[in-house]
């Protein structure tokens, strides 16, 4: 009686497996070697198993870094777009954060300096309403980035200083 534990079955936590694999996820999406399509795909298992929004815009944000890192823009947009409706819907100021900053950092690696340069004040908005200074100052200097591609070195400036007392 005392090893019959040993023959049950032991349910899946989906959502524990789902956290630790984003951990794994963030942890390691700079490594060269990293297989991260296995981790993906072990994570997409879990996902339809439980109804927390919150870890599940954490894993749409993270494969929206991981791609971005990987220059997939489009499935980078794709991940930042779904992170961005499912954050809207939770109120998490964090979570908006990461999808906007992505989706403007892909506008700016596209060129799109004009693009960019109108997201960047949204992410700043996001920004200043989680209290967050240091992600300010980051939404700040991608807005000098694209004005000192656009010319404008005198407003590039000004918002580099923004960013430094910010």
């Amino acid at each position: 009686m005392a090893q019959i534990h040993l023959h049950l079955s032991i349910p899946s936590d989906h959502r524990l497996q789902m956290c630790f694999i984003l951990e794994t996820l963030h942890s390691q999406r700079s490594q060269k070697n990293f297989n991260s399509e296995a981790s993906i795909a072990q994570a997409s298992e879990h996902l339809p198993h439980f109804d927390d929004l919150i870890v599940k815009c954490d894993f749409y944000n993270c494969l929206g870094r991981l791609y971005l890192t990987a220059n997939n823009l489009t499935k980078a947009s794709d991940f930042f777009q779904q992170a961005l409706s499912v954050s809207l819907s939770t109120g998490k100021l964090n979570q908006q954060f990461d999808a906007l900053d992505g989706l403007a950092i892909i506008e700016w690696t596209l060129g799109n300096y004009t693009g960019a340069q109108i997201s960047a004040p949204k992410v700043q908005k996001v920004a200043q309403l989680g209290s967050n200074h240091l992600k300010e100052a980051g939404a700040l200097r991608l807005e000098a980035l694209c004005w000192e591609a656009l010319g404008d070195y005198s407003k590039s400036v000004a918002n580099y200083e923004r960013a430094i007392s910010s």
